[in-house]
């Protein structure tokens, strides 16, 4: 996670955008579920879950999201098959859910209520190289998929996951000037997650966008998962502290990876309409986190030799000019 500023600096188009061409007017529900992780010890150092539950999806053909950074399509990973393990489905969800298999449809898993064993949802299991349609535009990425309706229930739930790069529209790399010593073990990073903000978008796609349909957002979870040695600062209303990370093996096989004691934060979402939705979205903080290692350490401690060598050298310089005035005998 170390590069310069002008290689990571943010876009003016860093809002992502959510549609979907269907039943016109037909005021279709959804519920996003987005999760940061900051892992320190994979390829690229974070990953975004992003999962949508849609109500009434008979009326929905083929949703689509655009994503203001570029990517290919083996960035996708599928996370619908995670839910098959107990364990990640009630860590998701905090519910008590079980799940069975839709036999007429095995790419489907449907949810029920434990309790009453009445079938709430279902969950799509992707295939990546087939039901996804990638295509880089408006100087960032477009992804659909079809909304592969079923007949046991009018809501359906989707999650997959994108490996971002190190530094993407949403996260920044901040190095303020002259803070060499300042910064020597500290790093900071702006965190900038916006959805459906029309401000300074391509006016394309908001036209693309104005031709088909707007879902009804009636929540989204935001959440960041970052180890628990970083600093997260906020102003309490965006990015706040919920909890510690479960440890263990419990995140395990949902992140297939080893992972560190980290913390959970969450953004609060703001229904800001008449309608009782959510036209727009956006989480802004400030992660500090220690950057210390053998390399950063023989780096400074280097400066600072070059510092004495210097000092030492001006000194001799110094006083080789002041020696004879000093010791000349006074008359």
């Amino acid at each position: 996670m170390r590069f310069s500023r002008s290689r990571t600096t943010q876009p003016v188009h860093n809002s992502i955008q959510i549609w979907y061409v269907g039943k016109m007017n037909a005021d279709v529900e959804l519920d996003l579920d987005i999760n940061i992780w900051r892992l320190k010890n994979t390829k690229n150092d974070i990953f975004m879950d992003f999962g949508l539950k849609i109500d009434k999806v008979s009326d929905v053909d083929k949703i689509f999201i655009y994503f203001p950074f570029s990517f290919e399509k083996n960035a996708i990973l599928d996370l619908g098959k995670s839910f098959e393990n107990p364990q990640i489905l009630k860590g998701i969800f905090n519910e008590n859910y079980v799940t069975s298999t839709n036999t007429s449809n095995p790419k489907n898993i449907l949810v029920k209520d434990d309790a009453t064993n009445s079938t709430l949802f279902s969950i799509y299991k992707f295939n990546v190289e087939s039901d996804f349609n990638v295509i880089n535009s408006y100087d960032g990425t477009v992804v659909s998929f079809e909304a592969k309706k079923v007949s046991e229930t009018e809501t359906k739930y989707y999650r997959f996951r994108i490996s971002i790069k190190k530094f993407s529209p949403f996260i920044e790399h901040y190095r303020p000037k002259n803070t060499f010593f300042e910064s020597a073990f500290i790093e900071t990073e702006l965190l900038d997650f916006r959805i459906n903000e029309k401000r300074n978008q391509d006016s394309d796609l908001i036209e693309k966008i104005t031709e088909n349909n707007r879902f009804k957002i009636k929540n989204i979870n935001f959440f960041v998962m970052t180890s628990i040695k970083d600093e997260v600062i906020s102003d309490g209303i965006n990015l706040i502290y919920k909890r510690q990370l479960e440890m263990g093996d419990f995140w395990k096989p949902y992140l297939d990876t080893n992972y560190e004691k980290m913390s959970v934060y969450k953004c609060n979402s703001v229904k800001n309409n008449s309608q009782g939705s959510i036209d727009d979205f956006s989480c802004f903080a400030k992660i500090n986190y220690r950057k210390s290692n053998i390399f950063t350490i023989a780096k400074y401690l280097f400066v600072l030799l070059l510092i004495t060598i210097a000092f030492t050298l001006i000194s001799n310089i110094v006083w080789h000019y002041i020696e004879p005035v000093w010791r000349a005998p006074i008359k």
